[in-house]
Order: C-alpha cells, then structure tokens, then sequence
C-alpha cells in the first residue's frame, strides 16, 4: 500500500502564476472590506490594472461597490447644507489665497463634503445599475468600459481625499500661519 501526501500550498497555486498567494491574500482582505482597492493591489504587488484582470479572471467582478460608503457621506452632511452661493464665495477667497476663520473653513469644507456626496451618488446609481446587469446578463463593451472608467475614476478620488487629507494635516501643524 503506498501512501499519498496531500499537495503543499505551493503545489496548489504553482498553476496560477507567480505570487498567487499574494493575490489571493489581497484578494480576501479587499472582499472582507479590509484594505482599499489600492492598498490590495500594492499587497499583491499588482498594478491597478493587473489586479483588476486578476479579480475578474477568477472571481467575475473587479470591484466591490459599497453603498454604504455614500449613505455615510450623505447622513454626515444631512441639515448641515452650506449654501452653494455661499460655497462657492468661499471656495474662491480660499483659492485666491484669502484667509478664512474657522467657521468659514469648516463650512467651506462642508460644503466640499456636499458636492462630493452629491457626485458619488450620482455616480453611484450609475454604478449600481451597470453592476446590477452585469449580474443579471452580461454589459455591452461600452458598459463595461463605463463601469470600468467609473472604478477607475473613483478609485483616484480616493486618493486624491487621501492626499488633501495629508497636505491639510501637514498645513495644520506648521508653525507659520498666514
């Protein structure tokens, strides 16, 4: 009687390429809603693209879009509207390099948090009706590049709230004030 050894991991993913595990792991975490698209992405060491056609190739879906993200945004700014003549009159003085109090500031940057939640809303109905058919059918390419061109989209103005987000920390604790 011979015995039989069961495969070792590395047996197991030989057959889907270099850094499966990796993958996979980054996989797992961005489903589980544990790291973002990029931070999963970087932890496979993928590019965006790459990690993308990965998790398409072997789950069918690229992205997870998540409503609940957006209700957040929308409930933080619900009764706190700034007024959009007011929004942008500061938005102006703010760019032109004119000082702001506090008040001013936080209603400038409530006003932001408004326009933004107001687009991925948009965005998003979009979003969820193009993903809703992928589910139920299958998109025409032109759908596809949409929702593909949408992802992308929203996966950039994650990082680009990241970085204001530092620049801003980084601006809070300097010493010279204007």
């Amino acid at each position: 009687m011979q015995l039989q050894l069961k495969p070792d991991f590395e047996e197991i993913l030989e057959p889907l390429g270099e850094n499966a595990a990796a993958f996979f792991l980054a996989a797992g975490l961005y489903f589980a809603h544990k790291v973002s698209f990029a931070a999963a992405a970087a932890l496979a060491d993928l590019s965006f693209n790459e990690f993308l056609y990965r998790l398409r190739e072997h789950f069918g879906v690229g992205f997870q879009v998540s409503d609940d993200s957006v209700l957040e945004d929308l409930q933080t700014v619900a009764g706190q509207r700034v007024a959009d003549d007011l929004g942008k009159a500061l938005h102006d003085r703010a760019t032109r390099g004119l000082p702001l109090s506090d008040e001013e500031r936080a209603q400038l940057q409530r006003w932001y948090d408004e326009q933004d939640a107001e687009e991925a809303a948009m965005l998003g109905q979009r979003v969820g009706d193009l993903i809703q058919k992928l589910r139920n059918t299958s998109l025409a390419p032109e759908e596809q590049m949409e929702l593909d061109y949408c992802m992308k989209l929203e996966h950039q103005m994650r990082l680009f709230k990241a970085h204001a987000q530092q620049l801003k920390s980084i601006f809070d604790d300097c010493p010279i004030k204007r």
